[in-house]
């Protein structure tokens, strides 16, 4: 069930939030009991701006492939 999350695959809520909590221990480098602390709208925000510049780093990082 994990890997149908982890690959876009509609999972129930408890999974989905526990995905969530993961994701965002490992990537803030947070202990994931602060983790479930943090309130869920933060924790959701806070993954898509980092989603977003990682995927500003690929553009660019792809443009300077390019151009060598």
């Amino acid at each position: 069930m994990i890997r149908k999350a982890l690959k876009g695959g509609s999972v129930p809520p408890y999974i989905a939030s526990r995905i969530m909590i993961y994701t965002y221990s490992t990537t803030f480098s947070v202990s994931p009991l602060e983790a479930y602390h943090t309130p869920a709208t933060l924790v959701s925000q806070m993954l898509e701006i980092h989603g977003e510049v990682k995927r500003i780093e690929s553009e660019e990082f792809n443009k300077a492939k390019k151009g060598r």
